[in-house]
């Protein structure tokens, strides 16, 4: 991916998490993670997974140097149990049409009321 292409991509990721992201920031910090990146692991940055590189980030305490990409990659690793619970909801379709939800939300603020005041 060419310069260009990926301050693109990673000011429109910016963009639809504007809340948890700061684009500029987010930008800067791409390419320094980048040079440190293939300095820690030369050999290995292609094939690197998100795990790995967050891993990375953990490992050297650099999350106050790239608090926004420790945030994008901690999203990406939650999307597949978001989809996966999706999924699910899409395939018990009939039992979710009968659920409550209301019902539900009011149980659920009981049961986190009542962890608060122990």
């Amino acid at each position: 991916m060419s310069t260009t292409e990926l301050k693109k991509a990673a000011m429109d990721l910016a963009m639809k998490y504007e809340k948890d992201i700061n684009g500029a920031e987010f930008i800067d910090e791409i390419s320094d993670f980048q040079h440190v990146v293939k300095s820690i692991i030369p050999d290995h940055i292609e094939s690197a997974t998100v795990l790995e590189l967050l891993q990375l980030i953990q490992d050297y305490n650099l999350k106050e140097s790239y608090p926004n990409i420790e945030i994008v990659f901690r999203i990406f690793l939650t999307m597949p149990e978001r989809f996966s619970n999706l999924a699910i909801l899409s395939i018990e379709n009939e039992v979710t049409r009968e659920i409550d939800f209301e019902e539900v939300i009011d149980e659920f603020a009981a049961i986190k009321s009542r962890k608060v005041k122990l």
